[in-house]
C-alpha cells in the first residue's frame, strides 16, 4: 500500500480545480494498492483556491498574502495519519506543490520526518 497525491489520479482537486493523471499510476496500480489524498482539501481549503508558495516556514497566498499555514499543517497531519493507520512507507507526491513538493512542501516534509519515503511525480 502506498499514498499518492489525489490530483495525480486525475481528480480535480488542485487549486485551479484541475488534476494531472500521471502515467506511473497505471503501472503502480497493477503492482500494489494505493490511497489517494489531497492534503490541502483535508486541511479545509476550498475549490478553487488561491495558489500558494512556501515562504520560510509559512504557506502564503500568492495573490492576497494570506497565511494558510494552519490549513496546510492540518492536511499534512491527516496524510501522516492515513500512512500510520495503513502501514504506508512510500508516498508518490506531486512535485512543485506547497503541500506535496519534495524538500519543501509541508506534507512531504512531515512524511519524510516520520520515515516515509517521498517520491516526487
Amino acid at each position: 500500500m502506498v499514498l499518492i497525491s489525489k490530483c495525480c489520479a486525475g481528480i480535480k482537486c488542485r487549486y485551479r480545480h484541475n488534476g494531472f493523471f500521471r502515467q506511473f499510476l497505471e503501472a503502480l496500480g497493477e503492482e500494489q494498492d494505493f490511497i489517494a489524498v489531497c492534503p490541502e482539501m483535508k486541511g479545509g481549503l476550498p475549490l478553487p483556491r488561491e495558489g500558494c508558495s512556501v515562504v520560510g516556514r509559512k504557506v502564503i497566498g500568492r495573490r492576497t498574502g494570506t497565511d494558510f499555514t494552519e490549513e496546510y499543517t492540518r492536511g499534512a497531519k491527516h496524510a501522516l495519519s492515513v500512512c500510520k493507520k495503513n502501514g504506508i512507507k512510500t508516498a508518490y507526491l506531486l512535485s512543485n506543490s506547497p503541500s506535496c513538493g519534495k524538500g519543501y512542501g509541508l506534507t512531504a516534509k512531515l512524511l519524510e520526518k516520520n520515515g516515509i519515503e517521498v517520491i516526487a511525480v
